[in-house]
């Protein structure tokens, strides 16, 4: 993905000199990753990135999950567990005629037969 810097601040701690607004300028499409990764040092170490990485998305995935045991706890406060009522529609009306009319035949069957 390309980006066009338009205005970034200057920042000294990184020495970054930074992209000034002009009203009127021509610039030349950057890769996203130059942009948004300004703060990364080149001189560090690539074995860093990966575990980095890796603990990053190990915490989100461990607030997820903590965050959906949250849920069925809440669910659950009342002391029973927690039941979904489909909603009403036509799909469920249209099952409920099938399966009636699907028993009405089975029972016809067997009394024919038997």
């Amino acid at each position: 993905m390309l980006s066009v810097p338009v205005r970034m601040s200057p920042d000294p701690a990184i020495d970054f000199a930074g992209f000034a607004a002009r009203p009127q300028t021509t610039r030349t499409m950057v890769p996203d990753t130059e942009l948004m990764q300004i703060e990364r040092r080149r001189d560090a170490p690539t074995s860093l990135w990966a575990p980095a990485t890796l603990l990053v998305l190990s915490t989100v995935l461990g607030i997820l999950v903590l965050m959906a045991g949250v849920s069925v706890r809440l669910g659950r406060m009342r002391g029973r567990p927690p039941r979904v009522e489909p909603p009403p529609g036509l799909l469920l009306e249209h099952v409920d005629r099938v399966v009636a009319r699907a028993r009405r035949r089975e029972r016809e069957t067997v009394g024919a037969g038997g």
